[in-house]
């Protein structure tokens, strides 16, 4: 983020701090991000599971299939 937040806090009548105040421009640019972030994770996550079949094809663990049934899936 190349701008100033400007953070407020929230507290409670002791003094401790139950929320955050911040500009909603900052709460669009960490949505954005967040969001992002989880799609980038589904992708990991999916090239992980991918990478552990060919392991396991390769192991004899799970039966592969062929490039014209996998194009038949498509």
């Amino acid at each position: 983020m190349a701008f100033n937040l400007n953070i407020q806090y929230l507290t409670d009548q002791n003094g401790g701090k139950t929320a955050v105040l911040i500009p909603m421009r900052a709460w669009v640019e960490i949505s954005q991000k967040l969001e992002e972030y989880k799609e980038m994770t589904k992708i990991k996550t999916s090239l992980s599971t991918a990478f552990q079949e060919v392991v396991d094809i390769e192991r004899g663990k799970i039966k592969g299939i062929s490039p014209e049934e996998f194009l038949d899936e498509l």
